[in-house]
């Protein structure tokens, strides 16, 4: 499984998080896209029994039950982010994930209309 692959669902799953905090669903076109991606990671978990934290990472993609509330979940993504990282490369998997949260906290402070260029994250 790619660590990359959780990291893009989390940062997708940010905007979930945010929706509910104001009491509203989240955009359909993010929730799609966690979806496909959820699936995604669980197909790849599929495939590969021995994985460790296959147990965790499937609570956080698919239990309905398991958290109360998306931030629950998106604290919990982040715990498997960091225990899943840190056996596949430590130093990709702590820069990758400075890069991540940088990207999110730039959401607020980047202008309307803003272009990005990051070859990783350029939509078609």
């Amino acid at each position: 499984m790619c660590i990359w692959t959780l990291l893009d669902l989390d940062g997708r799953y940010f905007w979930i998080v945010a929706s509910e905090s104001r009491g509203e669903p989240p955009p359909p076109q993010i929730a799609a896209k966690a979806r496909v991606l959820a699936w995604r990671i669980a197909d790849k978990l599929r495939e590969a029994d021995d994985m460790q934290y296959m147990e965790e990472t499937l609570t956080v993609l698919m239990s309905e039950d398991a958290y109360k509330s998306a931030q629950d979940r998106a604290r919990a993504l982040a715990v498997v982010i960091e225990k899943i990282g840190s056996t596949v490369n430590p130093r990709y998997a702590k820069t990758i994930r400075k890069i991540s949260d940088d990207n999110v906290r730039g959401v607020i402070a980047r202008p309307p209309g803003h272009r990005n260029n990051a070859p990783g994250l350029m939509q078609s």
